[in-house]
């Protein structure tokens, strides 16, 4: 990883999981624009990788987060740091039908059914 992302002539690098995001900022190039997109609320981060990334994404240039609230959260964790922090909420459409009467016996579901996100 150190090897690529010292070579790489990416104008913006984004990492996307915490390994990922610690190993951007403890490795990636200054010459690249370097940012972590979360995929999951931090309170939600087991607390010795909220202490990692509170250590080491101020080296990042940004941090796109899930929302304005945990954004928000993250300014406070990160009050002293000189890293952009803003948010990219997770948006669904408008439905194109009515909402099920819960008649059914039958339900359907797409994506991770937990608290993480």
């Amino acid at each position: 990883m150190r090897t690529d992302l010292e070579s790489t002539d990416a104008d913006v690098l984004v990492a996307t999981n915490p390994a990922l995001v610690l190993g951007l900022a403890r490795m990636g190039s200054h010459r690249s624009l370097r940012m972590a997109q979360e995929h999951f609320l931090f309170r939600h981060r087991p607390h010795q990788l909220r202490e990692s990334l509170k250590r080491y994404v101020p080296l990042l240039d940004a941090v796109m987060s899930v929302g304005e609230q945990d954004a928000e959260r993250q300014r406070g964790e990160l009050r002293s740091a000189d890293v952009h922090v803003t948010s990219t909420p997770h948006c669904v459409p408008a439905p194109a039908h009515a909402p099920s009467l819960g008649r059914s016996k039958i339900v359907t579901a797409a994506g991770r059914l937990s608290p993480l996100k």
